[in-house]
């Protein structure tokens, strides 16, 4: 499940990325990843990944108040409750951009921003199961530190890329 749980944190993070980029610079980027065979083939594996992670989930059970839960009724409940809100519409939305191709679906993306949720329990999971391991554990919070930081710029940037270009296109500071 480890490397299942990073292709996950992979996914989440590309998109994370590429929703800010598409919707800060506009159409230009959108037909760029569009004409690009691995961007193209990427969001394929994406709507690929994200349906078996769907159907991992509703075969796995879970822990509530220490104890293991392997009923698929109440598995599917679970589900329900905790998952299938922020799930399965982003699947439908990356399909979606996928195969229409129009950008203007794209800001539909940010819904996508609820997946940090599932990003936030793959890393209690993480920090779980790396309690006793010093070294394994310190590695692991300087790569998810750098990894934070890394998002965080690039919102940063993104938005002060905005203001850059309003400023720029309504000619506010013109000499």
């Amino acid at each position: 499940m480890n490397v299942w749980y990073a292709v996950i944190v992979l996914v989440v993070v590309y998109y994370y990325i590429e929703m800010g980029l598409v919707l800060t610079y506009g159409e230009q980027v959108w037909q760029a990843e569009l004409s690009s065979v691995p961007a193209v083939v990427f969001d394929y594996l994406t709507v690929v990944i994200l349906c078996v992670d769907v159907y991992l989930m509703l075969n796995k059970g879970y822990f509530t108040e220490g104890i293991l839960i392997m009923d698929r009724k109440r598995i599917l409940t679970n589900f329900l409750k905790r998952h299938f809100i922020i799930d399965i519409p982003s699947i439908v939305i990356v399909f979606l951009c996928i195969v229409t191709q129009n950008y203007w679906i794209n800001y539909a993306k940010i819904y996508l921003v609820l997946k940090l949720y599932t990003l936030n329990q793959i890393d209690k999971i993480y920090q779980r199961k790396l309690q006793t391991k010093r070294l394994r554990k310190t590695i692991y919070v300087i790569a998810r530190l750098l990894l934070i930081v890394l998002l965080l710029s690039h919102v940063m940037g993104l938005i002060f890329y905005a203001i850059d270009y309003y400023i720029l296109t309504n000619g506010i500071f013109a000499p």
